[in-house]
């Protein structure tokens, strides 16, 4: 059966979004904000945990932080552009998955997967993110990452194994309850992703590796 939508938002660039706000660079001035507006919005605890600690936003709680921030620019009549505001430019979806790259990897080095294998270090070299990144999109049930990121893991996988064609990548259902964003083993074992360092830092290096490739487009 069909679950409830999972949370697979995250800012693309909080700090760019808020800058023209004026308020400070903290999930409390964030927090302030929101209430100044009279907009119901999550507790500074949960914008914490979205801003500082890799914890992802359901879609219509990622939706609802926007209006609010929209409507604290219009009550305190700051110059923004309202395009800022929009889902496609200051949100980043987790719900691609690189398909049969898990196999592909333990073909190249007999069925045993490491941190230390090279060929998974040749796909992340050519892909410019890291070896951990690249294992974690590959194996276990949080693998999902944004789809231009999967798209380069795919790339490079061709490259690097020496594949006839890229892999496919392909988005999972809004409602899919098994496979799930990316994350590290503590996620995969049931921790919240704001209690493991791991997935993270994961998290963290798909966003900037997002950001850096959308400034040199």
């Amino acid at each position: 059966m069909p679950g409830q939508p999972l949370a697979r938002f995250a800012f693309f660039n909080r700090e760019q979004l808020i800058e023209p706000l004026q308020i400070g660079n903290l999930a409390s001035d964030m927090n302030r904000a929101l209430k100044d507006a009279k907009h119901r919005t999550p507790d500074e605890r949960t914008l914490a945990r979205v801003c500082y600690k890799g914890q992802l936003m359901k879609k219509s709680g990622a939706l609802s932080i926007l209006g609010g921030l929209r409507k604290y620019a219009s009550l305190n009549s700051l110059k923004v552009d309202d395009e800022s505001f929009q889902a496609s430019r200051a949100l980043l979806e987790f719900n691609f998955e690189v398909v049969g790259l898990s196999g592909e990897l333990s073909r190249a080095v007999g069925g045993m997967l490491s941190v230390n294998i090279d060929p998974a270090a040749d796909v992340a070299r050519i892909a410019q993110t890291t070896t951990e990144a690249v294992l974690q999109t590959a194996h276990g049930k949080c693998i999902l990452v944004p789809e231009a990121f999967a798209h380069s893991i795919a790339i490079a996988a061709s490259q690097a194994l020496r594949l006839p064609q890229p892999l496919q990548i392909r988005p999972r259902p809004a409602n899919e309850t098994v496979v799930k964003p990316l994350g590290g083993p503590g996620l995969e074992q049931g921790k919240q992703a704001y209690e493991c360092d791991d997935t993270i830092e994961l998290r963290g290096e798909v966003l900037r590796w997002m950001r850096e490739n959308a400034e040199n487009d």
